[in-house]
């Protein structure tokens, strides 16, 4: 059998010797090998399919598990910014209570 010998690539998920499969956006296999592709963690994303190489939030940003844009990046707690951009903190005597994904969120009273 041609493939027998074949295991599969970083960035692939199957079994050694059969056909293997791209990881999809937003998971990754950072190993050559048998093996399935595992979701990003939170606070990181890839964008590539067949990737392994996750990339880290922009600072004081998280992303949910799975993300696969710079976009799923939004501000922590306590600081404002645009989505997949750096956040910076609010003021003194301002405060954003929620992690929310929404254009227009600010720092309040």
């Amino acid at each position: 059998d041609a493939i027998a010998g074949c295991i599969c690539n970083i960035g692939y998920e199957g079994v050694d010797g059969l056909a293997c499969s791209a990881c999809t956006v937003g998971t990754y296999k950072d190993v050559n090998g048998s093996g399935t592709c595992s979701d990003c963690e939170a606070g990181r994303y890839l964008n590539v399919t067949a990737g392994a190489v996750r990339v880290t939030c922009p600072g004081e940003t998280a992303s949910r598990v799975g993300s696969d844009s710079i976009t799923d990046c939004i501000c922590n707690v306590g600081n404002k910014g645009p989505d997949g951009a750096a956040c910076s903190g609010c003021l003194m005597g301002l405060f954003k209570g929620v992690n929310i994904r929404k254009p227009g969120t600010f720092c309040i009273q």
